[in-house]
């Protein structure tokens, strides 16, 4: 059995401590894309909750990633606190009763409102809400550092390390170009006067 899926006889006796490190290929939904992780640990307690059983805890680990400016190597630690709540059931039952309507239903403005997953038969699986954290806390850019300079677009230089090799042959051009290009493209279009 998987490290995070629990029985629910066990959780009726007590509540339930998880403290497991899982491979993210035991996380990943099949077709999924990929995330720059290799383990997600997960922390926390599982017990009795009204109709179902609430998870608080903690998911964590380190994404690895060529950094976006330089391509060295970036490490990416999370840490995210979390509160799920599972009903049993199937997810398609979980959509019907949000259309629904109760009173029971979470408004999704509602940031302090648990995320709610489904389980069926005797095992909970904390999998799918572990993936949908790791998914939703990957950085939107990886870097190895914050003022990380990049490389040189004409030598290739890492100008963390060293200085650009790029020698000045041609004077900058400062003058406003603008559509030139355009005029290129129709030459027997020319300027004329400006009618008032």
């Amino acid at each position: 059995m998987s490290t995070l899926k629990i029985s629910v006889a066990l959780v009726a006796e007590h509540d339930v401590t998880v403290d497991a490190e899982a491979p993210v290929s035991e996380l990943q939904p099949e077709g999924a894309a990929g995330a720059p992780i290799e383990s997600v640990h997960v922390r926390g307690s599982l017990a009795e909750f009204e109709d179902g059983y609430m998870f608080r805890g903690e998911v964590s680990g380190t994404y690895h990633h060529a950094c976006d400016r330089c391509l060295a190597s970036a490490e990416h630690p999370f840490s995210r606190e979390v509160l799920w709540v599972f009903v049993e059931g199937s997810a398609a039952n979980l959509e019907t009763q949000g259309e629904a309507g109760g009173e029971e239903e979470i408004e999704p403005e509602d940031e302090d409102a648990p995320a709610v997953g489904v389980y069926s038969g005797n095992v909970i699986d904390l999998a799918p809400q572990t993936w949908e954290e790791v998914v939703l806390a990957i950085p939107f850019k990886f870097l190895c550092r914050p003022e990380c300079a990049g490389l040189c677009p004409g030598c290739g230089a890492n100008l963390n390390f060293e200085s650009c090799r790029c020698a000045v042959t041609e004077p900058v051009e400062t003058k406003n170009n603008g559509l030139q290009a355009l005029a290129e493209l129709f030459p027997d279009l020319k300027p004329g006067p400006l009618e008032e």
